[in-house]
Formats: structure tokens, C-alpha cells, sequence
């Protein structure tokens, strides 16, 4: 007879949640990624841009990545829309991005990150790192500094978004012209998005 001890029960069920939880981020992601492909021709031409390519996004967040430790790297593979085009990754059970894509001039014209609530506090602090270095990675030399990612304006910004959004459900804060919103539900899950204002 075959005795499991706790570890062995606590991994497995660690292992079935994570696949659990990856499934359900993974449904998530593409949800928000149909979305982006509802949008209109009309509409894609009035939505400002990031001013720059995925891949400029990808490269300034793989370095706050790197700059913060974290050995994970975003990688870029455009899914062709109509107007829109989209990228998706998955950084970890927790943690996934979207972005999207005009197409007709490759600029970067929205950002979601969903965040997954997480019981580890070492996980949930990565988990923010990331978000963190996203956001970060938008705003270039928006910041005084060269870089945004230590910069007071963006430390702040993040502490009130997740203060309003645990509060209310809904933080909103903008910087130069980007505007992040953090929207919390019932599972304390955090939707993360970035748009691109005028």
C-alpha cells in the first residue's frame, strides 16, 4: 500500500491548481483579445497611439525585467486583425498580458494585463514587478529621469491605483498622456489596462 505523504498531496494539488489557474487566465486573455478584433475600421483610425512598435514596448519591458531581477521576457507574435492586430503572452499562472496593435501603422494603441489574485506574498510582489515594468515601459522619458521604472511619479501612481481600486473597484490615474486604470472583482483579481490620450 502506496502512503502519500502531505507534501506529496499539497504538490499535486499545487500543480492541479496551477493549471487550473493558467486555463482560466488563458480563456481570460483570449476573452479581451476578441474584443480587439470588434473593433471598427472608424474607430481604429480615431484611437491615439503609444508612439512606438510592440516591439520597442517589448524591448523597454524586457529591460525593467532584467532591471528588477526578473527572469522572464516578453515575446511579440502579432495575430493579424482587420484594423487591429493583437499579441498575447502569458508570463506566469498569474500574470498575462494583450496588447493591441493598429495595423495599418504598427503603433501600440492599448495594453491589458490581467492579474490574477495570488496567495503567496512573494508572487503577488513579482506579480506587481511586472505590471510595474509594463507600465513603466510605456511612459519612456515621460518621467523626470531617465528611468521611469524607479521613478516617485510611477511608485506613486501604482500605490494609488491599487489603493483605489481595493477601495472602490476602480483606480484611475494618468501620466503625460497615458491614462492606467486598475479594476479589481469579487476573486481580487486585478484587470490592468494602459490607453494612449490626447
Amino acid at each position: 500500500m502506496k502512503v502519500l505523504s502531505t507534501s506529496s498531496v499539497i504538490h499535486g494539488f499545487s500543480q492541479l491548481r496551477r493549471s487550473v489557474m493558467r486555463a482560466q487566465l488563458s480563456k481570460l486573455l483570449l476573452s479581451v483579445a476578441l474584443l480587439f478584433c470588434f473593433i471598427t475600421p472608424a474607430d481604429a483610425a480615431s484611437v491615439p497611439s503609444f508612439k512606438m512598435s510592440s516591439q520597442t514596448f517589448a524591448d523597454r519591458m524586457n529591460a525593467n525585467l532584467k532591471k528588477l531581477n526578473i527572469p522572464l521576457e516578453l515575446t511579440v507574435k502579432l495575430e493579424k486583425g482587420t484594423s487591429v492586430d493583437d499579441f498575447q503572452h502569458i508570463f506566469n499562472e498569474h500574470v498575462g498580458l494583450i496588447g493591441s496593435v493598429e495595423s495599418k501603422s504598427q503603433q501600440l494603441n492599448g495594453l491589458v494585463i490581467l492579474n490574477a489574485a495570488s496567495e503567496s506574498p512573494d508572487a503577488t510582489r513579482q506579480n506587481l514587478q511586472i505590471v510595474t515594468a509594463a507600465f513603466s515601459a510605456l511612459l519612456g522619458g515621460a518621467l523626470s529621469g531617465e528611468n521611469s521604472l524607479e521613478s516617485p511619479e510611477m511608485t506613486e501612481m501604482m500605490f494609488g491605483l491599487l489603493q483605489d481600486s481595493q477601495a472602490s473597484g476602480k483606480g484611475v490615474r494618468q501620466i503625460g498622456h497615458v491614462r492606467f486604470i486598475a479594476t479589481t472583482n469579487e476573486d481580487t483579481d486585478i484587470i490592468f489596462t494602459a490607453e494612449p490620450v490626447l
